[in-house]
């Protein structure tokens, strides 16, 4: 608006106007000298207005949502725009602002009944239920809260992720010794986790490499492209559906991972690395097979049904310039082929002697930008698994 209160001539006006506030010939800092100032014309000068006022509103009444504030903001608004060509002429009000708390009694109507908590059966993660009031249209400022939320009692299943991953030391990795098993939601695009302890005191992988398993010759900073066979009944090739996307194969890293549509050299964990392409981060670490003995890369097929599955192994495979006596990393990963859940077990993690195999990446990745902000996936504290298998 001008001085005179009337709307500018750049203003935006119609149906998608709140509110109104001062934007013509406003003096605004200028970068001309450290007290710099200049008059200036524009929305860019309304809207500091509305965020100011916005300020002053919390600093009355901390407890205010967004949501509140809007409506505090709206309703000290006073209706003089001239010439405002909108449904409304409500012009920032910034006095009518500040609450006073002998107004709450007489200005704030009765609470709302309390909301209901959604079924466990319906709903996932943190629930809440809340209750609300008004201020009295023309009675006064109240200070007292318009809502309330508190926590629903009950225990709601975690809810599925599309990004389930975790960036961890390699010397303080809490999830030796266990079984984290990633299940597709019915989106196919999400994934719901949980965790369970590994026999015989964590020292057991779920699946021993077999005398069938195939040893991959991996050097370091390699990969190999493996097919999941084909099934005994049909004769047709296995697939594996990832994400929402079928695949028949997966290249196998060296360096503790598994990638689809194409191989991956990087050595250097990263979560940018790991969301770079759709894989799965089994012990994503700079890892060298080729210093490696009797063991390596083992990959084999095993069971059928629904608990047919591709299982890689990393079987006391040495980190980088470590030895195999004392450096070694034993990390499973298990597709389920007619489920798509995966299984991801730790067993061992030994001494890392350079900085790139100081961090490790376990989770798994469609490929796509995470959600922002990303929030990393805490495995170890995930719901226990009824076993270290999902269930059919």
């Amino acid at each position: 608006t001008t001085s005179t209160d009337a709307r500018s001539g750049f203003s935006n006006y119609g149906a998608c106007v709140d509110i109104f506030a001062p934007g013509s010939s406003i003096v605004s800092a200028w970068p001309s000298a450290t007290d710099g100032a200049r008059s200036l014309s524009g929305t860019s000068m309304a809207c500091p207005h509305v965020s100011g006022a916005a300020a002053v509103a919390r600093s009355f009444r901390p407890q205010l949502t967004p949501s509140d504030v809007t409506s505090l903001i709206t309703s000290a608004a006073t209706d003089k725009v001239a010439d405002s060509q909108s449904s409304h002429s409500l012009l920032l009000n910034l006095h009518g602002l500040t609450c006073d708390a002998s107004h709450d009694s007489a200005c704030l109507t009765n609470w709302t009944d309390w909301s209901v908590c959604p079924s466990v059966s319906d709903a996932c993660g943190t629930q809440t239920y809340s209750r609300s009031r008004a201020v009295v249209p023309g009675c006064g400022a109240p200070c007292g809260p318009l809502h309330e939320h508190k926590q629903c009692p009950e225990q709601y299943p975690p809810c599925p992720s599309p990004a389930p991953a975790q960036e961890l030391n390699t010397d303080a990795v809490d999830l030796i010794g266990k079984a984290l098993t990633l299940s597709p939601a019915s989106s196919g695009v999400a994934y719901t986790a949980c965790v369970a302890d590994l026999s015989s005191a964590g020292e057991s992988l779920p699946d021993t490499p077999g005398p069938n398993a195939t040893r991959l010759d991996l050097g370091d900073d390699a990969y190999e492209a493996v097919y999941f066979g084909t099934n005994a009944t049909n004769g047709l090739a296995n697939t594996f559906r990832f994400f929402g996307t079928t695949w028949r194969s997966a290249f196998i890293g060296s360096n503790g991972v598994l990638t689809f549509g194409a191989g991956d050299l990087t050595y250097m964990p990263s979560l940018a690395a790991h969301f770079g392409m759709p894989r799965i981060s089994t012990l994503f670490s700079d890892l060298n097979p080729s210093s490696a003995l009797s063991n390596g890369v083992f990959v084999e097929v095993l069971g059928e049904g629904v608990d047919m599955r591709f299982v890689a192994t990393w079987d006391s495979v040495p980190f980088y310039g470590s030895r195999e006596a004392d450096g070694t990393v034993t990390a499973q990963a298990a597709l389920f082929l007619n489920t798509g859940a995966v299984r991801i077990a730790i067993t061992k993690i030994g001494d890392c002697r350079f900085s790139t195999c100081s961090r490790a990446i376990v989770g798994i990745s469609s490929g796509a930008t995470p959600p922002r902000p990303f929030v990393q996936t805490d495995f170890s504290a995930e719901p226990r698994c009824a076993a270290a298998s999902p269930p059919p």
